[in-house]
């Protein structure tokens, strides 16, 4: 179960890939943050009020906040600021840098075991993600403002889910978890738009099409990080990061389909590497000690 929400997370976060690049024709990077996370945040709030979450302030709020100001704070607007600059697919392969990373935080920061088949398994998905986004420079695809921008947002990702896992670990309640996290997020998006961007006229005549996008990227904005919060209750970080591997793959799938963007056959091949090290790594026997603190 824990596996299929991982699973679940990731692939709403490949369509935010798509979906910020189709929203941002239109409006600012701040506008894109800002409506996504507001929507997403009071998506929440209904359902955190529905469910009679109480209390929502408790010893662990110093951390939900401190992870909403990290992600999806800080990550959503360096997220669609690098989309802005660069393609789709070259942000998303970023992503796969996370398995590499994660294990090692893992074992320093949280003591967690680091399984051979993990290590492996993200190497294997990361061979796969460089070829992916050579050829993303081959073809003129790159930026290197944006793909560091994307870069600095993964770095942030990574230092979020350490704080994650340990408070999924001691506290749970992903719900209300998410729902902090989601929360603070606007708040930063909204200094954004006010004291950096500062559009004269932000979300003036949306269109009924930009309207129902931006309620779809609002609630595949916070989403994930309740299916992310519940399977990090569950799953060793080297385990969970591991599927990150597969937004490559999905967001190039994905952009192929919706923004024109060109599906080769080195990018076939590159994605069908990136499974691979994610098979390797998540089929056969499960070690006890992998998540043992």
């Amino acid at each position: 179960m824990a596996s299929l929400s991982m699973a679940m997370a990731i692939f709403l976060f490949s369509t935010l890939s798509v979906g910020n690049k189709a929203a941002l024709v239109d409006l600012t990077v701040s506008e894109v943050g800002v409506a996504r996370l507001a929507i997403g945040a009071g998506f929440f709030w209904l359902i955190t009020l529905a469910a009679r979450q109480r209390p929502l302030f408790d010893a662990h709020t110093g951390r939900r906040l401190l992870m909403g100001v990290l992600d999806p704070g800080l990550v959503a607007i360096l997220i669609v600021w690098s989309l802005s600059l660069t393609a789709a697919v070259n942000v998303a392969v970023f992503w796969s840098l996370m398995p590499l990373v994660m294990p090692i935080l893992g074992r320093v920061f949280l003591a967690e075991a680091l399984r051979l088949r993990d290590v492996a398994g993200a190497l294997v998905a990361f061979a796969g993600t460089v070829l992916l986004i050579h050829h993303q420079f081959e073809i003129g695809a790159g930026s290197l403002l944006g793909d560091a921008i994307a870069a600095a947002a993964v770095f942030a990702a990574c230092i979020n889910q350490l704080i994650a896992r340990r408070v999924a670990q001691t506290a749970g309640r992903p719900l209300v978890t998410t729902t902090l996290q989601v929360t603070v997020a606007v708040v930063i998006a909204l200094v954004v738009l006010l004291a950096v961007e500062r559009p004269p006229a932000p979300f003036r005549d949306l269109s009924t099409d930009q309207i129902w996008l931006l309620l779809y990227l609002g609630i595949a904005t916070a989403s994930p990080f309740f299916f992310y919060n519940y399977a990090l209750a569950r799953l060793p970080v080297a385990r969970a990061s591991l599927f990150s591997a597969l937004t490559a793959p999905l967001t190039a799938a994905l952009a192929a389909l919706f923004l024109g963007e060109i599906m080769t056959g080195i990018k076939i091949g590159a994605i069908a590497v990136v499974l691979a090290g994610i098979l390797l790594a998540t089929l056969g026997p499960t070690s006890k000690a992998a998540g043992r603190r």
